[in-house]
């Protein structure tokens, strides 16, 4: 893998919608590792043979770059500390020696070195020219952490002469990790959520590696969170306690200068996951290695001389237990974690043998092949379970496991110098097995215009796969790179898809795709003739008619996923749509566009929505001004803090195969008081709650209730939303049909209690239209233009606009099956709860609230309420 700064550890977990259902989008390393390049005909490839000699210095052309560090308000950063990245790597042209001319020179690292800025916060390197990749970053206490990344050969944008870095202030936040005794814990890990700046236009995003351990104190503190951020989160972790995630908010955990950290986060024991470890023929096995994971977080330990095992700091959800032993066959157990759970005991058997040769077109062995496990049992596999295995080929291409598990896995075999076979079912055997991955994909050629047949001087080349026959092609649009001088090579393509292709983009042309590309056909050459077309273009205005520049401007088609969190473009959740920043003029430019397609533009002034047609004029777009949200979460009279609140606005939104599928999120974490506030709200219906996490296989991870609030947002205008505070507590147990005898995990069950809306006026429909959908269509039809028809639909548009403002609740449940709802008010209410992946569950459970109980808080307990 090529060294790169990681992302962040900790990512929130999956939302499950309660206004719409989202689409999730599973992007797995696609081109992983490809290395795409534009080349103009006339420039040949380097072989080994041209590469630049360490020390070479003076055979190189050099171009100078000047980076100036500043804070808020110009202010320069003196003797702060940068990190480089650099391609050709320094060792190559001799920078170590002699390329600073500004700033100081501290050290080198593993990929790259470290310059001190001077005293007017400057550096200034002598590049080699070209300089094919940059990357530096700044990570200084009091300012948010900054990456500046230049790739001309994949972006077009060239690498300046010189650029300014701004930082933004930060916070300082910190805190005491204890147990729940109160007790500070020393050693405790703490890993912050924060992404660094990008330069502008760079639509990247990038998380902040960062590692924190607590004193003998407890105590921890990070000095580098945005200004920008209300709150941060963290994951906290420790081998003796269960992992804990959450947003730690400023209201409670910023530190002023010089202030030691005071506010505790408590770090709860969490569950033990305990058993033994035999032979066949009861052995113990002592030093086997047993394993776990949650999420990011793995946990460990090994075998006694009794073949017991105990893991400590577990969560309380579904997890695989791994256990491998020298010469005997890897083992797993999906178990759910939890108090009651029984102990998790293996029976090992001898390990099984697998020989695996990779070859070559000639059949000669291919060194450093690698094995990539993909799946194991059921496919869910966590990329822990094989993580003790070394998986590269020898210099003969052999890999060999002689404690493979007896039953079948899948590995992806991959050439070290070309395209990899996914997904091969593998299992222990005395025979070899032998793969032939085919060489690199290589696709090169000319464009040209179609008229005039002159090569066309700019250009992007994106990159497009197709999974399946008849399934839609993916394409790959943060790989595209940037052809110049009228000819393309698209090099390096290692992943074997049923179909690749490649489509070019040019200003003033409409795209053109190539024909369907086999993944085995080596090198293929590929002309391009685009034909003239009109750019998408216009100007992006504020409600006066002034030009708003830096608006950031994102074009989507069918088969691409715009995300937005918080109201800002979500770069790590959108896929395959392409992006523009507004010029000075408030002007942006895309490349003619053959298909429906639509615009999403958000700036601090505001935003804009449009679906436009392929060829169509667009109008100067005048944005409209955010809405804002404040409000306080309360249970009873009690303010709630350090709690998430989540919202969602489908004003902008699309979904379906034939759209773009565009997404908006909010959340906060509410304050000392219970506060909470969100700033970029479109106008329309804005529905608020309280989070509740549900992860995908494990259910609810709390057991909470919210109250679901919608207010109408109105742009440019603040709207107050009270979340709980009033009404009375309704609670009661999920009770199983007579029928069921097994247990049931109840953490994927949920209660939702709704206002009770009036009813329809019935519809009199014919008996002989009801079974026959065409019949019965062409009557809907008629009739909707009747009299009764016209009241009916006026009667359900009401009922529809009801429910959607009227307030309704969402709750889990314990793994008793027990439920709570604080503050529901007066009202008529139905009651209904259902279990995933069940067919029962209660529906339509009718009661009321009356204002005496609403006013005095009072408690209605419905007992048993049986499952249908």
């Amino acid at each position: 893998m090529h060294p790169r700064y990681c992302r962040e550890r900790l990512r929130r977990p999956i939302r499950f919608g309660w206004c719409v259902v989202q689409r999730c989008t599973l992007f797995v390393a696609i081109f992983a590792g490809a290395f795409l390049t534009a080349a103009q005909s006339q420039a040949p490839a380097l072989t080994d043979g041209d590469q630049t000699q360490p020390g070479a210095q003076s055979d190189v052309p050099s171009q100078p770059f000047t980076l100036t560090l500043a804070g808020p308000g110009g202010n320069p950063l003196a003797n702060t500390e940068v990190h480089w990245r650099i391609q050709p790597r320094p060792s190559e042209w001799g920078l170590i020696e002699n390329g600073v001319k500004q700033g100081k020179l501290l050290h080198d690292e593993r990929f790259g070195f470290v310059v001190e800025s001077d005293d007017d916060g400057k550096i200034t390197l002598d590049l080699p020219k070209p300089t094919s990749r940059m990357t530096f970053t700044v990570e200084v206490p009091g300012y948010g952490p900054y990456y500046g990344h230049w790739n001309p050969k994949q972006t077009g944008v060239a690498l300046p002469p010189k650029f300014t870095a701004e930082l933004e202030s930060a916070w300082t936040v910190g805190g005491i990790v204890v147990d729940e005794q109160g007790k500070p814990v020393a050693g405790v890990e703490v890993d912050p959520s924060i992404k660094f700046r990008r330069r502008p236009g760079d639509t990247g995003s990038t998380g902040v590696g960062t590692r924190i351990f607590t004193d003998d104190r407890g105590q921890w503190q990070f000095e580098m969170v945005p200004d920008s951020k209300a709150d941060v989160w963290v994951e906290v972790s420790h081998r003796e306690f269960k992992p804990h995630r959450l947003a730690l908010s400023r209201d409670k955990y910023a530190l002023n200068e010089g202030q030691s950290p005071s506010a505790k986060v408590v770090l709860p024991r969490g569950l033990t996951i305990a058993g033994r470890v035999t032979d066949e023929a009861g052995k113990p096995i002592e030093g086997a290695l047993v394993r776990t994971k949650f999420l990011n977080d793995k946990r460990s330990a090994t075998t006694n001389v009794d073949g017991e095992y105990q893991i400590n700091g577990c969560e309380d959800r579904r997890a695989r237990v791994v256990v491998s032993a020298k010469g005997y066959a890897v083992d797993m157990a999906a178990v759910r974690v939890d108090a009651a759970m029984k102990p998790v005991d293996f029976e090992l058997k001898p390990g099984g043998h697998v020989r695996i040769r990779v070859v070559d077109a000639e059949g000669k062995g291919l060194r450093k092949a690698r094995i990539f496990f993909q799946s194991w049992r059921g496919g869910r596999y966590e990329y822990f379970e094989f993580d003790h295995v070394g998986q590269y080929t020898d210099e003969n291409g052999v890999w060999e496991w002689d404690e493979a598990p007896l039953d079948e896995f899948e590995a992806d075999i991959c050439h070290p110098n070309g395209m990899q076979l996914s997904a091969q079912r593998i299992v222990a055997r005395d025979e070899e097995y032998v793969f032939e991955p085919p060489g690199y994909l290589v696709v090169s050629g000319l464009v040209v215009d179609a008229e005039t047949k002159q090569r066309i001087d700019r250009f992007q080349v994106v990159p497009g796969i197709q999974g399946s026959e008849g399934s839609h092609v993916n394409w790959v649009t943060d790989q595209a790179l940037a052809g110049t001088g009228g000819s393309y090579r698209l090099n390096h393509l290692r992943h074997a898809y049923f179909a690749h292709f490649v489509r070019i983009d040019a200003d003033g042309y409409l795209p053109q795709v190539s024909r369907a590309i086999e993944s085995d056909e080596g090198n293929v050459n590929i002309y391009f003739k685009l034909k003239r077309g009109a750019n998408v273009t216009s100007v992006v205005q504020t409600t006066e008619g002034k030009a708003i520049e830096g608006a950031n401007v994102v074009l989507g088609v069918a088969n691409t996923q715009i995300s937005f969190d918080n109201g800002r473009v979500d770069n790590g959740s959108t896929y395959n749509a392409v992006q523009r920043t507004t010029d000075a003029a408030g002007r942006f430019d895309f490349p003619p566009q053959v298909a429906p397609y639509e615009i999403v533009i958000v700036h601090d002034h505001g935003y804009a929505h449009i679906r436009c047609k392929p060829g169509e004029a667009l109008q100067p777009i005048v944005l409209t001004p955010w809405a804002q949200l404040t409000g306080t979460y309360r249970i009873g009279k009690t303010p709630m803090a350090d709690i998430s609140i989540d919202a969602g606005n489908e004003t902008v939104h699309s979904y379906g195969d034939d759209t773009p599928n565009i997404f908006m999120h909010w959340d906060a974490t509410t304050a000392r008081d219970g506060s909470f506030q969100f700033d970029r709200i479109p106008e329309g219906h804005t529905y608020v709650r309280r989070e509740i996490v549900r992860m995908v296989g494990d259910g609810a991870i709390e057991v909470a209730s919210t109250p679901v609030v919608s207010v109408q947002s109105v742009a440019g205008e603040i709207a107050d939303v009270q979340l709980g505070g009033d009404g009375v507590v309704v609670q009661g147990r999920l009770m199983p049909p007579p029928s069921i005898t097994k247990d049931i995990d109840w953490k994927h069950a949920s209660v939702r209690i709704e206002v009770v809306l009036p009813k329809l006026p019935e519809r009199d429909i014919p008996d002989e239209v009801v079974d026959d959908p065409d019949k019965r269509r062409a009557w809907w039809e008629q009739w909707k233009e009747t009299e009764a028809g016209k009241q009916w639909i006026t009667e359900a548009k009401k009922r529809d606009e009801l429910r959607r403002t009227n307030i309704w609740f969402d709750a889990t449940v314990t793994r008793e099956g027990q439920f709570r709802i604080d503050d529901v008010p007066e009202g008529d209410y139905l009651l209904s709860a259902r279990i995933r992946d069940v067919d029962f569950g209660v529906r339509d459970y009718s009661f009321t609230v009356d204002a005496d109980a609403a006013e005095g808080r009072e408690l209605i307990d419905f007992g048993g309420i049986p499952l249908e």
